[in-house]
């Protein structure tokens, strides 16, 4: 877990809850719901263990919450026959934050298990930005345009995953942008898999458009 002083999507967190809460929604609640949902016999019946990519993955509750999962499988009878070779990718993170993802990358060094990529683009495009947590105030203006480029990804090594997933990612997406990403998590799905990508503020304009099938 990053130091919450860090990390940038926790901002004035109490500290305990902070350490609590990082990776919990993950391991108990998102990944037996997605891996439920994939339409795998391998992973089904237990000889395979879902291969994750996640998109825009800040510090990576996820993989974290994957390895809290992974280490719980252990001890089950279904899973003492899964069949994962030792420099097999499990997991697969990509951001456009350069910190979060050398941190992750220091963290992370002795499990090959879990990868992540440094997706590099116009830092303008970051929502994120030049926050300033002292002054609440977060200085880089987003766009309602671009030409999607900020999502034109690609992968370091050839992966296809069993769950895809992405945090809010989309919240923050042009609609070029969010076509641009579909297609490449289209493109890099494994058949049966399963794509989970939310958005973290839903408004009244939003709430109508994905009710009519807009959004």
């Amino acid at each position: 877990i990053p130091p919450l002083s860090l990390n940038y999507n926790w901002g004035d967190s109490d500290k305990n809850l902070y350490e609590r809460d990082f990776a919990n929604p993950y391991s108990k609640i998102i990944l037996p719901l997605a891996i439920d949902q994939i339409e795998n016999e391998e992973i089904i019946i237990g000889q395979r263990l879902p291969k994750i990519l996640d998109i825009g993955c800040g510090f990576a509750p996820l993989a974290l919450g994957y390895k809290i999962f992974l280490e719980k499988l252990n001890s089950l009878t279904l899973f003492k026959n899964t069949k994962c070779e030792p420099d097999e990718i499990l997991y697969l993170g990509i951001d456009i934050r350069f910190d979060a993802i050398d941190w992750l990358k220091k963290a992370y060094s002795t499990d090959n298990k879990f990868v992540f990529y440094h997706h590099e683009d116009n830092q303008s495009l970051d929502y994120v930005g030049d926050f300033e947590s002292d002054k609440k105030v977060n200085k880089t203006a987003t766009s309602p345009k671009s030409n999607g480029n900020e999502c034109q990804f690609s992968l370091p090594v050839p992966y296809l995953s069993d769950f895809q997933w992405s945090s809010s990612v989309f919240t923050h997406l042009t609609p070029q942008a969010v076509i641009n990403a579909l297609q490449f998590i289209y493109s890099s799905l494994a058949p049966g898999g399963v794509s989970i990508n939310t958005w973290l503020i839903a408004d009244t304009q939003s709430c109508l458009a994905m009710s009519t099938g807009k959004a």
